[in-house]
């Protein structure tokens, strides 16, 4: 299986920035295997966001990585980087 594409909005990039170093490093991880294998499924945590279609979210620790899947071009398209708190509002 080939790896996915990753494309980061201007948000999320700027939301990466300005985490520190450890959190910046286990995001760098979590978006590398998300390109492995950006599909939701039993043992991952990787779900669909409720009452937006096409949205899913990546869970690591606190932190929410929001993203869109383009199946056809097998690219994730990564919205934003929030807190869990303030993850699902205005998405």
């Amino acid at each position: 299986m080939s790896a996915w594409r990753i494309k980061v909005s201007h948000e999320a990039t700027s939301a990466l920035r300005r985490l520190d170093r450890n959190t910046q490093e286990r995001m760098k991880k979590a978006i590398d295997r998300l390109g492995l294998d950006p599909s939701p499924g039993p043992g991952k945590d990787i779900r669909p966001v409720h009452g937006v279609e096409g949205l899913l979210r990546l869970r690591v620790g606190d932190w929410r990585i929001l993203f869109t899947l383009n199946k056809l071009d097998r690219e994730v398209f990564i919205l934003a980087v929030r807190p869990r708190g303030q993850a699902y509002r205005n998405t």
